[in-house]
């Protein structure tokens, strides 16, 4: 590109054609500032009101503005008349595209041609001349037009920079970038209802005068349902109750293989099985977080394979449900809040894979009174129900662990603080916490990897440990942390 301050000499003027008319350009043998083909050209240049750098819009157009996630497209600067002598080999006097709105480049050669009504050196509108032949004259200003139409682009191209640059897009800041938008997506249950759904099953007790109903769920190929030991506890009061289990519209006798109230588990058997009824899925409760999406599945009210979802609102949750040969009947459960209604207990609460990871058992009540779902259900963790399970079906009955201490809630100094726990009240002299430390006053407060808030919370804590588990347990005296491990033994009251 030829530079504006170095320019060439110019060559000598061609002759003006003969047969051009009076006042046409001899380089470009066009129409001159006026005519109709400047006319025609210039409606390029009024641009109606409405338009915005350089592209005509609609008086009555809406200005879109782009989404903040997408680039905005760079702004375009309003073309600016070059007046600039036709001559000059500046690639902006050349450019015209489409939409442009600049004047017809012979505009701008009359905007610089000397005017002769006016003194040698002026400059005006191009005035008529008549055709002449031969070379123009000599006595052209052309040091004049030069030095203007250099001193015209030089502003020019200064002003378009300004103008590019006000109206470039902003350099991007040195700043942290954004954190990506949160995704929140809608969990789809139908893979789980489909996985776990045909594991679950209808239970129904009657023995002539009474009747209870509940649900179960399919727990190997040789038949065995688990549910709650509540569900089928009138089978245990007399041999004369009828058991049925209701799978897949099918109806099923069944038979009780064992029960055990102080984890509120039983265990019972059907013969003949369909091959298509299949174990449900096992997951692992030891792995449930707080906030994890899950699923109730069951026969609310009779109603059969009905299914809730929900989240995990707690882990661990002490649940007294009654009593069992002067014992507390407690499981440190997992509290959900997917709706549970009456003859949901024994269902199953499966993950968002379809797994078992608890068996649902009480709900929560407002005053005692006998309502449904409120929002806080509870289910025994998977971990407990495959243990009772699994004794149940090889024995028929339990041997619970047993730390041999009487506890109540109680609280102690932990440095700076005060910490809950439960304090113990006393030690059985054969137990298996005698002799090794633990005396009455000390605050438990861990057993194993579990953190104890209570009483009832280190029942159903020592109650997920097999009888001959050593385990951990640390406890305060004085303000002091001590720790010690137990040989948990075996229950001399709740086999």
């Amino acid at each position: 590109m030829t530079n504006q301050f170095d320019l060439p000499p110019l060559p000598p003027l061609p002759p003006q054609s003969p047969d051009l008319p009076a006042g046409t350009d001899p380089i470009r043998q066009t129409a001159p500032y006026g005519s109709s083909h400047a006319a025609a050209g210039s409606s390029r240049a009024s641009m109606p009101m409405s338009s915005k750098y350089g592209v005509p819009t609609p008086a009555n157009a809406t200005e879109r503005i782009a989404p903040l996630s997408t680039p905005a497209a760079p702004l375009h600067p309003p073309q600016l008349p070059m007046y600039a002598d036709v001559r000059m080999q500046s690639p902006v006097m050349y450019r015209r595209g489409r939409g442009s709105t600049r004047a017809p480049r012979e505009q701008f050669a009359a905007r610089v041609r000397p005017n002769a009504a006016t003194a040698p050196g002026t400059f005006g509108p191009a005035t008529t001349r008549p055709a002449q032949s031969g070379l123009r004259q000599s006595n052209t200003p052309w040091g004049a037009i030069i030095a203007t139409a250099a001193i015209t682009a030089l502003v020019v191209s200064a002003a378009n920079a300004m103008l590019d640059r006000a109206f470039a897009p902003a350099p991007a800041q040195a700043s942290a970038p954004a954190a990506p938008a949160e995704v929140i997506s809608q969990q789809d249950w139908t893979v789980a209802a489909a996985s776990a759904g045909e594991s679950v099953v209808s239970i129904k007790l009657r023995d002539g005068k009474q009747s209870s109903q509940g649900s179960g769920v399919v727990w190997d190929t040789d038949g065995h349902i688990v549910t709650n030991h509540h569900v089928i506890e009138l089978a245990t009061a007399t041999d004369a109750t009828e058991i049925t289990v209701l799978v897949n519209n099918q109806s099923f006798t069944a038979e009780l293989v064992g029960s055990d109230p102080a984890t509120d588990l039983a265990v019972l058997k059907v013969n003949g099985l369909p091959d298509q009824v299949v174990p449900i899925p096992q997951g692992d409760s030891e792995k449930v977080q707080i906030g994890e999406n899950v699923m109730a599945i069951g026969s609310p009210l009779g109603l059969h394979d009905s299914f809730t979802t929900g989240i995990v609102s707690a882990l661990d949750r002490p649940v007294t449900t009654g009593k069992t040969e002067g014992n507390s009947v407690v499981t440190n459960a997992i509290q959900t809040s997917a709706p549970l209604n009456p003859g949901n207990s024994g269902g199953a609460l499966v993950n968002h894979r379809g797994e078992l990871i608890g068996i649902n058992s009480s709900i929560a009540t407002v005053g005692g009174a006998k309502s449904g779902s409120i929002g806080i259900g509870f289910a025994i963790p998977q971990k407990l129900v495959t243990q009772v399970a699994n004794e149940l079906i090889k024995d028929g009955k339990v041997a619970h662990a047993w730390l041999g201490i009487s506890t109540v809630d109680g609280a102690a100094a932990d440095g700076s603080g005060t910490r809950v726990g439960a304090e113990v009240r006393s030690i059985e002299p054969t137990g298996p916490s005698s002799g090794v430390g633990i005396q009455p006053g000390d605050v438990i407060i861990r057993v194993g990897d579990t953190e104890i808030s209570g009483a009832s919370q280190l029942v159903g804590e020592v109650r997920t440990y097999l009888a001959g588990d050593e385990v951990t347990v640390e406890y305060l005296r004085d303000g002091k942390t001590h720790t010690v491990d137990v040989t948990l033994g075996e229950s001399p009251t709740l086999n």
